[in-house]
């Protein structure tokens, strides 16, 4: 319970100095401009190499055995494979969220496509976003189940924001 009021607290901080993704029917989209499906985040004076290794190095940091889950095209991009660590709830059910995420890299900037869900219970029961039998958005767009729309929304602000915090972060070679 602490962690998530700590995580709440540092987003709740960050909400207005953050890109962040929102869930629509149609997927993820940028809370600022739902046009696009992807946010852009700024590194000034960083190099499409340097982004590339770090994001790598903070890649293989975050996870248990990165080599199973992660892709790359060097120095282009990097797609992250993995099931998240929280459950997702819709109702009475909770569900395993399985995601994909490609970061792509240019000088000065990082590309997050957005995330691609695949959300699924121990029953093996699929919940879609618009486009199966359970639905979070029903036909008409509107939420069916509010929970995992906003469990969703604070997964990829999650994601989103410790990877630029810690791409922000100013790394202590003196060791």
């Amino acid at each position: 319970m602490k962690k998530l009021l700590l995580l709440f607290v540092i987003l709740m901080s960050f909400n207005g100095f953050s890109q962040k993704f929102e869930l629509t029917p149609q997927g993820f989209v940028d809370s600022e401009d739902h046009t696009k499906n992807y946010l852009v985040l700024e590194f000034p004076n960083k190099t499409k190499e340097e982004l590339f290794k770090e994001t790598m190095i903070y890649l293989n940091k975050s996870y248990f055995s990165p080599q199973d889950i992660i892709s790359t095209v060097d120095n282009e991009t990097i797609t992250v494979s993995a099931l998240s660590s929280t459950l997702i709830r819709a109702m009475i059910s909770e569900f395993y969220n399985q995601y994909s995420i490609t970061f792509s890299f240019k000088d000065g900037k990082v590309k997050i496509d957005e995330p691609n869900v695949n959300l699924f219970n121990k029953k093996g029961y699929k919940l879609s976003i618009s486009n199966g039998n359970d639905n979070i958005f029903n036909k008409k767009g509107q939420v069916n189940y509010k929970r995992a729309k906003e469990g969703l929304e604070l997964f990829a602000q999650k994601f989103v924001l410790s990877y630029k915090l810690a791409m922000s972060d100013e790394k202590n070679e003196d060791w």
